[in-house]
């Protein structure tokens, strides 16, 4: 089993017990490209192979299944598209510099910036992507 086959299976697991269901991704490599402005091919393989572990940890910090309608498709949350391709591009910017930091901290006067690796983050996603996520307790 590869590895997105192996991403797919654990994250439906609670699901495919319950009832049969219809799996569509979070997001397509086309709507990501569309989204990131991404014209060549260059990076399609990295975005295909991003798709499902950012839709595990999507589901991850929801803390909740998703939804499934009466025809057994999932109900993905409005909008849970573009957090997936934000949360792509902020990988696929993190794998191109290898001084990638998230500003932390800023001030006007005498203008000074503050870095961190990885600022105030869930699942090693910025809050400014991962906070649109309804989380389930």
């Amino acid at each position: 089993m590869n590895t997105l086959e192996r991403l797919t299976t654990n994250h439906l697991a609670p699901l495919l017990n319950a009832q049969e269901i219809n799996y569509m991704a979070i997001t397509t490599l086309q709507d990501v490209k569309d989204y990131l402005c991404i014209t060549d091919t260059s990076q399609d393989a990295k975005i295909e192979a991003l798709i499902p572990y950012v839709e595990q940890v999507y589901l991850d910090i929801r803390n909740a299944p998703w939804d499934v309608d009466n025809m057994g498709d999932i109900v993905y949350p409005i909008g849970s598209n573009i957090t997936a391709a934000e949360m792509i591009g902020f990988k696929l910017q993190q794998s191109k510099d290898s001084d990638f930091r998230i500003v932390s901290g800023e001030s006007r006067g005498s203008y000074s910036v503050s870095y961190s690796d990885t600022g105030s983050t869930w699942k090693g996603f910025p809050a400014s992507i991962t906070s649109s996520i309804k989380k389930y307790i």
